[in-house]
């Protein structure tokens, strides 16, 4: 384990670093944006259980740097930030957070336009699905994605695009995984802001290790295929509606009552209710993935996210999350005929956030979280406070 997560460690590095020479020569009218920042988080139920739960104190401090680099036509934002996190109780959890991005949206001539980006991620596993396991789990993660359109007439384009993951946790090898994902758009602008198409994509995602039920060893390794109808709207400069609704098959390698065929589709709507106020509504039904679980996840919800800059200095942002999970992937389930397991997830949070100087900025976030199970030991609630302060140096 350890060999690989050096793997995905030397991997992103050297991405990054490929990044970084690429823009030596950008020109000295850049921003470059050093910060160091506090952090106080307190969690009532640290380990995610139903009973006994126990409450605990988390103290950060950590340090970052931002950077706009501009080449040309070629945008590159950059970006570190390295932590250090202590828990008052249980300092057997106390680690180190790295997170690693860079990013880059390019333009060719007048027709070719895209965007390449990744990040690297250091820190410890939840425990969202651990009920039992109160040790500490390294976890690192690697993303990448990447995008390429081309315009073939002044109505027409193409986009080509690319995704990539991969999961790296210490000791609960099950949830390691690899992703790998690609899709191919056709748009036709019907009118001013008005765009229609067609997206095929196809996802695989492959499991390290195989999950292992009594003397049998089962892959939950799967592929999904979507082909969807898209549709970009914007009314005005105060409302945009971007929406996807199409048919999603996912197919397993083994055990393929796991399969699944249905409908899948995310509609985002943002609307600019007024000059200091947004409200942003989302809905979904789709069938992926989720960090530290074997299993294929059919997630469908709503969430709505209201924005709202109080004074010139004082900002707030709320939201209120419906999520319900049905896991289809359960190899257990699958393979001793029981019941798949099906979460509900209602969820609400609220953050303010106060510019005290130009360099300075006070921040405090809320969050409240319901989990209801089939499974009882992975019921669960639990309520955040967060107070921070981040200073640009």
């Amino acid at each position: 384990m350890k060999m690989r997560k050096r793997t995905v460690i030397v991997s992103s590095n050297l991405m990054l670093c490929l990044v970084f020479l690429s823009v030596a020569d950008a020109q000295i009218g850049d921003t470059i944006h050093p910060y160091a920042y506090a952090r106080v988080l307190q969690d009532d139920n640290l380990f995610r259980v139903n009973t006994n739960e126990e409450k605990d104190t988390l103290t950060a401090l950590g340090a970052g740097v931002d950077a706009l680099l501009i080449l040309s036509r070629q945008r590159i934002n950059l970006g570190a930030q390295f932590e250090r996190a202590t828990y008052d109780k249980a300092d057997n959890l106390d680690h180190k957070n790295m997170n690693l991005n860079g990013n880059l949206n390019w333009v060719v001539g007048s027709d070719w336009r895209g965007r390449f980006g990744v990040k690297y991620r250091e820190t410890i596993a939840s425990f969202n699905e651990t009920a039992t396991i109160r040790s500490r789990d390294d976890r690192a993660t690697l993303t990448s994605q990447g995008s390429a359109g081309y315009s073939f007439s002044p109505r027409w384009d193409i986009i080509g695009s690319m995704r990539t993951a991969r999961l790296r946790i210490d000791n609960r090898l099950n949830s390691d995984f690899d992703r790998f994902g690609y899709s191919t758009e056709l748009r036709y602008a019907t009118g001013a802001k008005t765009k229609v198409g067609v997206k095929i994509g196809i996802t695989n995602v492959d499991f390290e290790n195989d999950t292992i039920i009594g003397s049998d060893t089962i892959s939950s390794d799967f592929s999904n295929r979507v082909l969807s109808g898209t549709f970009s709207w914007e009314g005005s400069s105060k409302s945009k509606l971007d929406a996807r609704i199409g048919w999603t098959d996912v197919e397993h390698d083994e055990l393929t009552d796991r399969d699944f065929s249905g409908q899948s589709s995310r509609i985002n709507y943002l609307w600019q209710t007024t000059a200091k106020s947004q409200l942003k509504f989302s809905l979904w039904r789709e069938a992926t993935t989720r960090f530290e679980v074997d299993s294929l996840v059919i997630s469908q919800g709503v969430s709505i996210r209201p924005r709202w800059n109080i004074t010139s200095k004082l900002s707030s942002s709320m939201m209120l999350r419906y999520n319900k999970l049905d896991f289809r992937g359960d190899a257990n389930a699958s393979l001793l005929g029981g019941v798949s397991r099906e979460d509900t997830i209602n969820s609400i949070s609220l953050a303010l956030g106060y510019q005290i100087s130009r360099v300075i900025k006070l921040d405090f976030r809320f969050i409240t979280h319901d989990r209801d199970s089939n499974v009882p030991i992975q019921e669960y609630s639990y309520n955040t406070y967060r107070l921070g302060i981040r200073a640009r140096l």
